[in-house]
């Protein structure tokens, strides 16, 4: 990863997910209703998720800087 990516995730969400996540693992992160009850996702589970996506997306040739987009139901799965 160069300087430039690496500064780049400093000031992106990314970067505050990585830095809140190290400080704040088992903390509830996100609330979700699912169904007739709801999910609570820790930060730590937050990044776990996110970092599972960004595996995925490099594994299919997508780089840091570039664009992309998803198309999917609001939910954490």
């Amino acid at each position: 990863m160069s300087d430039a990516e690496r500064n780049n995730m400093d000031s992106n969400i990314a970067g505050a997910l990585n830095r809140i996540a190290e400080a704040y693992s088992g903390e509830t992160g996100l609330v979700c209703r699912k169904k007739e009850r709801y999910v609570h996702w820790s930060f730590g589970g937050l990044r776990s998720n996110s970092d599972r996506y960004a595996a995925a997306l490099s594994g299919a040739g997508v780089r840091p800087g570039q664009r992309v987009m998803l198309m999917v139901q609001p939910s954490m799965e």
